[in-house]
C-alpha cells in the first residue's frame, strides 16, 4: 500500500505526527480537566454539577435517619474538644440544609473523633419556634448544645428589627451580631480551635481527620516568627475558585512560571539556530522541535493549575466566603471588639478586611473538605449566583479514597 504523497517526505511525516499528539493531548486536557476553571477547557455549563456532594448528601442522610430511631446511648463530645463548631442557622425560604450539614459533619466520625468535637448549633431567628428544626429529638443526639440567643429585652427587640426591615444594611448587622455571637459561644469552651459553619454545607468523609492533621503541620510552621505560617488567622475548609486570590507563592506553577517561559524561549532559540546552521545534520533535531514544542506548550499553557495542582494547606490572600473557616482561639477576642467597632459590611469583607489591617496570615486546604449547596438565600441572593459558589475540586473526591485516608489518618489515635 502506497503512502499518500504528502506521507512520504519527512517533513509530511513530522507534521502528521505532530498533529497526531497535539490532538491526543488537547483530547486529553478536554477530559480530564473541564471542571478547572484555571485552565482553557473549563466547561462553565456542566463544571458547577453535583457529583461527590449527590453521594455525601445520601450519606448524611442515612446517618440521620440512624439517629433518629436509635435509642442506645449517643456518644459526645468531652468537656475538652479539640475543636468547637459552631453552626448558625435561620429558616430560609424553600429548603431547609441544616440536617443534611450536620449528618455530613457526623457520618463516619468514630467514638474518639466524635469526643473531640464539640457541635454546637445557634438558631438565629429572633423566633426561634418557627425554624423546622427548632426542639426536634434527634437535634439533642446530633449536637453538643442548640439554643438561641440569651441577650437582653433590649437587644432582642434589636435583632428582630433587623430582621424584619429590608435593607441591605439591616442585613449586614444581624449578620455580624450572628457571627460574633457564635464565635463568642465556641471560645466559652477549652476548645483550641473553633470552626465557624454556615448551615448549608456538605462536610466530606474524613474531614475532622484531615483538618486536624493539617492543624498539626500549620503549627509545626508557626512556632517562630520567620515561620512561614507564624501569626496564622483563619484556616478555609471551603472556598470557591472563582472568589479567591492566590497568593504570589501558593499556586503550584507560578514559582515555575518564569522557568518555564525562559527555558521554552531558549529551547525554540537553540533549535531555529540548529536548523539555520546545520540543515543536514539538524534534521532530526527539526523533528524533535516540530513535534514536541508545539504539543509541550499546548499543555503548559492551556492547563498549567490542571496539571501541577495545589494540595495541602497553601497560603493565600483573601477568598471567599465564610462557609467553613477555622480560627484559632487567641485570635477570636480581639476579631469579636473589632467587628463590633466598625461600620458593618458583608462579615466575609469585615474578616478579610480585620486580616489585612493585622498582617496576619490566612491558610487554605486543597481540595476543599467543605461544599456550599444552598440555593435558598437569608440575603435574597439569585439562584444562578448561588450555583457559582461552589468548591469545584471538592466534587473529585474519590469515595473510596476518602474512606482509605480516614483509615490511615485515625488509626495511630486508636491504638493510643
Amino acid at each position: 500500500m502506497q503512502l499518500p504523497k504528502f506521507l512520504s517526505s519527512s517533513a509530511g511525516r513530522t507534521l502528521f505526527i505532530s498533529l497526531t499528539f497535539w490532538l491526543l493531548l488537547f483530547t486529553y486536557c478536554r477530559i480530564h480537566f473541564w471542571r478547572d476553571i484555571h485552565t482553557s477547557f473549563f466547561q462553565s455549563k456542566i463544571a458547577y454539577d453535583f457529583k461527590y456532594t449527590l453521594i455525601r448528601h445520601q450519606q448524611a442522610q442515612d446517618h440521620l435517619r440512624n439517629l433518629k430511631t436509635q435509642s442506645s446511648h449517643v456518644t459526645k463530645g468531652s468537656l475538652h474538644p479539640d475543636i468547637c463548631v459552631a453552626v448558625v442557622t435561620v429558616k430560609r425560604q424553600g429548603e431547609q440544609y441544616i440536617d443534611a450539614a450536620l449528618g455530613s459533619l457526623l457520618q463516619g466520625l468514630n467514638a474518639y473523633e466524635r469526643k473531640q468535637l464539640q457541635l454546637m448549633v445557634l438558631f438565629a431567628d429572633p423566633d426561634p419556634t418557627i425554624h423546622p428544626s427548632w426542639n426536634l429529638p434527634w437535634l439533642e443526639k446530633a449536637a453538643d448544645w442548640t439554643g438561641t440567643y440569651n441577650v437582653s429585652d433590649e437587644v432582642h427587640s434589636q435583632l428582630r428589627e433587623w430582621m424584619e426591615q429590608s435593607s441591605q444594611r439591616s442585613f449586614f448587622e444581624k449578620e455580624a451580631f450572628d457571627y460574633t455571637y457564635a464565635l463568642s459561644l465556641c471560645h466559652e469552651t477549652s476548645a483550641p480551635y473553633i470552626l465557624m459553619l454556615e448551615d448549608d454545607v456538605i462536610a466530606a468523609d474524613s474531614w475532622l481527620a484531615k483538618t486536624t492533621q493539617s492543624l498539626r503541620q500549620i503549627e509545626k510552621k508557626a512556632t517562630e516568627h520567620d515561620d512561614p505560617y507564624f501569626n496564622w488567622f483563619y484556616f478555609r475548609l471551603f472556598w470557591f475558585e472563582p472568589g479567591m486570590q492566590w497568593a504570589t507563592d501558593n499556586a503550584s506553577w507560578v514559582p515555575h512560571m518564569y522557568f518555564t517561559v525562559l527555558l521554552g524561549t531558549f529551547v525554540v532559540s537553540g533549535l531555529l539556530l540548529l536548523s539555520r546552521r546545520y540543515k543536514g545534520r539538524s534534521e532530526k533535531c527539526s523533528k524533535l522541535g516540530a513535534w514536541w514544542i508545539p504539543d509541550g506548550w499546548t499543555i503548559i499553557v492551556l492547563s498549567l493549575e490542571g496539571l501541577m495542582p495545589t494540595r495541602g494547606v497553601f497560603p493565600m490572600r483573601w477568598g471567599c466566603c465564610t462557609q467553613a473557616m477555622v480560627y484559632p482561639r487567641d485570635h477570636v477576642p480581639p476579631l469579636v471588639e473589632w467587628i463590633h467597632e466598625r461600620d458593618k459590611v458583608s462579615i466575609d469583607v469585615m474578616v478579610e478586611r480585620y486580616a489585612d489591617e493585622k498582617r496576619l496570615e490566612r491558610l487554605a486546604i486543597a481540595p476543599q473538605l467543605m461544599q456550599h449547596v444552598g440555593l435558598s438565600s437569608t440575603r435574597d441572593s439569585k439562584e444562578e449566583e448561588l450555583m457559582r459558589i461552589r468548591a469545584l475540586q471538592f466534587e473529585d473526591h474519590d469515595v473510596a479514597k476518602l474512606k482509605k485516608d480516614h483509615t490511615k489518618l485515625t488509626s495511630p489515635w486508636l491504638s493510643d
